[in-house]
């Protein structure tokens, strides 16, 4: 759950970064429906953002990191035994995932940065072409799970 909602959450900020945008996805104002056999939406009643031709990756970690995906992470953790290491190769995963159906383009410097700084360093190695988790999401324990492409578990 936490990896599809990371993705949710990711995606349009990095398609932002494209058109010089850094989005302000308001926390007061996101809200997520999750619906038995249903795709997670995500919904924004007050979208703002900053107009910049140099993206910093401080602005996007505060805005995206810091307000959105910490008091998640912190959430999750807190509901059940999972280290949030483990959550933070989540929200990793679901930033290179992203960058990766993007095509790459201006997000790539930020999400590069973003992977070796705060919450991010250190949960995965390999850079963004041979991108590799240092945690496993579990996906694998799930009924109809497998491994991950970028997973800890499988054979390098």
């Amino acid at each position: 759950m936490l990896q599809g909602l990371a993705a949710r959450l990711v995606s349009p900020v990095l398609a932002g970064l494209g058109r010089g945008v850094v989005l302000d996805l308001d926390p007061a104002g996101t809200v997520v429906r999750s619906r038995p056999g249903q795709a997670m939406e995500l919904a924004c009643a007050h979208v703002g953002g900053w107009r910049t031709p140099e993206p910093g990756a401080a602005l996007v970690a505060d805005v995206l990191l810091e307000q959105q995906l910490r008091p998640l992470v912190e959430a999750v953790a807190a509901d059940g035994p999972v280290a949030e290491g483990l959550l933070w190769g989540n929200v990793a995963s679901a930033l290179v995932g992203a960058l990766t159906v993007l095509g790459g383009g201006p997000a790539t410097r930020i999400v590069e940065e973003l992977l070796g700084t705060g919450p991010l360093a250190g949960t995965s190695e390999g850079g963004l072409a041979g991108f590799r988790r240092r945690s496993c999401c579990l996906y694998y324990r799930t009924p109809a799970g497998g491994y991950c492409g970028d997973c800890a578990l499988t054979p390098g």
